[in-house]
């Protein structure tokens, strides 16, 4: 990996420090001599054996787990999709026009998601210059790392629980729902560990770059 990339992880090291009563843990200081010294010594510091041709082959298994990851995140999104349609299908016909603004605000923000899951690639997973992106990536961790439980129901219940905190009624063709996935599928699937990392290469880009922006637009 690149020294950027490393900069991404490296919080997750530490340094232990055992005295007579307690060990005592405390993060490394990210530098580049300590980037060069792991990439060299690897194997000595991590008592590990590993070969470059296993680097190689596990180099390999990112766009595999990737594609397993996206497919489930997918299949989760559509059951979720389909239980709302059917629980709102069990209404009244009264009852279906008084939720004729949720039904609209769930159905399509859960589509809209289903959409940006299919487009998101390997590369925007590595990249994850835009909200969007850093928001589907650390979604895309979660699900690597533990498997949330009722991913569907989950989805659903972040997309309902939008719609009524929407103080507007939500109108088909709206751009204005980057806060649903930012605020409701980062806090019900408790993102927030894994968007931490992102958040720090994000200042430290930003305190790198001219002072001058560009706009990638997209909606949710």
């Amino acid at each position: 990996m690149s020294y950027s990339e490393f900069k991404t992880i490296a919080h997750y090291f530490f340094s232990y420090q055992q005295t007579s009563e307690e060990i005592i843990a405390s993060p490394l200081e990210v530098t580049n001599n300590l980037f060069n010294t792991i990439q060299k010594n690897a194997n000595n510091i991590f008592n590990t054996t590993i070969t470059e041709e296993e680097t190689e082959k596990n180099m390999d298994k990112l766009p595999t787990n990737f594609e397993s990851i996206q497919n489930q995140i997918l299949e989760e999104l559509r059951k979720a999709q389909s239980d709302f349609k059917q629980n709102m299908i069990k209404k009244n016909p009264t009852e279906i026009f008084d939720y004729a603004s949720k039904i609209l605000y769930v159905s399509d923000a859960l589509f809209e998601l289903e959409h940006f899951v299919e487009e998101f690639t390997p590369e925007d997973y590595q990249d994850r210059s835009y909200s969007y992106e850093k928001q589907l990536g650390a979604l895309f961790d979660r699900y690597d790392s533990t498997t949330p439980e009722n991913g569907s129901e989950t989805f659903m219940m972040a997309a309902e629980r939008a719609w009524y905190d929407s103080s507007v009624n939500y109108e088909v063709g709206s751009d204005d729902k980057a806060d649903f996935m930012e605020n409701y599928i980062a806090d019900y699937f408790g993102l927030s560990p894994y968007l931490k990392p992102q958040e720090t290469k994000g200042v430290e880009m930003t305190n790198d770059a001219p002072q001058h922006s560009q706009s990638k637009s997209h909606s949710i």
